[in-house]
């Protein structure tokens, strides 16, 4: 399978695309960094450092990068032509996906100044998307011949199948400092339903009453965050602690995605906002979701903060955002307690 494969297996691995609209007024609790042209970024650790994909040139072909207080780094591919970095531990290591010299699309994990190929389940795509602090890494890889995705735990330098719910197509999506892992599989009736898998043992999330859920992210006191749809059929973030799905509601539209959750269980994702006219970043904490572009400062005047993809135990934010120019931009948001300046992309 070529980069054209990448969105293979659908809902299971995107979330929603974000709509153009107008910018909330700044008001104050955060600050705005811009990264780096174009791109994104889909990943932040306790340290600060955020992991994404950026552009080599405008419109051109993007690799995976690494920002750590100071210029980005581009950690290159596998002999290919692009790259893209989804997740970082707490001691900087990071997971993604990169092209091969043969343009196949490879898990990586990068570590030392140096992007290991973690192979496949035997077929020619594989897809890292996080990793914990042990050096577990979860993903989704093809066996030889196939095109149902199977989710897949690298641990010790083996390639685990986790198997599925019943059906045919699993992605694992993040996993917690404990082993437990979350995801998204079909069941015996071809329906894509969140999980939680520990010790080779998969567990049905269930959904907020409809047909269809995702599990994107775990915390370490084991609260899973991701999307269901209602039965009203309405896509919305939810919140499962304790075998409970709650769901997290909207910013007034019908449409809502959780990407991450913290220890201190704040949330980011991304929600439309009334009549559906754009998706808005939002934070939900106590209770309460909040729109990211509410609470950022005046160096966020004129972005609209599309999507907050992941936050860590000192609330700071990875995000995606439209500049005032409407162009895509990776950014980071740091409470005003702990605010620093970035250099420039070159």
């Amino acid at each position: 399978m070529k980069i054209a494969h990448l969105a293979l297996i659908g809902l299971l691995l995107v979330g929603p695309l974000a709509a153009s609209g107008d910018s909330a007024a700044p008001s104050g609790g955060y600050r705005l960094i811009e990264l780096g042209f174009g791109g994104s970024s889909w990943g932040i650790n306790a340290s600060g450092q955020v992991v994404g994909d950026l552009p080599l040139s405008l419109g051109g072909l993007s690799h995976a990068f690494l920002y750590s207080r100071g210029p980005t780094t581009d950690l290159g591919t596998l002999g290919g032509v692009q790259s893209s970095a989804l997740g970082i531990n707490n001691s900087g290591q990071v997971v993604g996906w990169a092209a091969t010299a043969t343009q196949d699309i490879h898990a990586f994990l990068y570590r030392n100044g140096s992007m290991i190929d973690l192979g496949t389940l035997g077929g020619d795509e594989s897809i890292a998307w996080g990793i914990n602090d042990r050096g577990d890494v979860v993903g989704h890889s093809f066996y030889a011949g196939s095109e149902d995705g199977r989710a897949f735990l690298y641990s010790k330098g083996s390639m685990i199948d986790l198997g599925t719910l019943g059906g045919v197509v699993s992605v694992a999506r993040g996993i917690n400092n404990s082993g437990g892992i979350v995801g998204a599989s079909t069941t015996l009736n071809e329906e894509p339903h969140a999980f939680y898998s520990m010790d080779g043992s998969m567990i049905d999330l269930g959904t907020l009453g409809g047909l269809l859920s995702v599990a994107y992210g775990i915390n370490n006191s084991g609260q899973i965050v991701g999307y269901s749809l209602t039965a009203q059929g309405q896509l919305h973030a939810f919140l499962d602690s304790d075998g409970s799905m709650r769901d997290l509601g909207t910013l007034g539209g019908t449409r809502s995605e959780a990407f991450s959750v913290n220890e201190r269980g704040q949330i980011v994702g991304s929600s439309s906002v009334a009549a559906d006219v754009a998706f808005h970043g939002f934070l939900y904490s106590d209770g309460s979701m909040t729109d990211l572009n509410s609470l950022v400062d005046e160096s966020g005047a004129g972005y609209l903060i599309h999507t907050g993809t992941s936050i860590n135990n000192a609330g700071q934010i990875a995000a995606q955002a439209f500049n005032p120019n409407g162009e895509t931009r990776a950014i980071l948001l740091i409470p005003r307690r702990g605010v620093e300046k970035a250099k420039p992309h070159p």
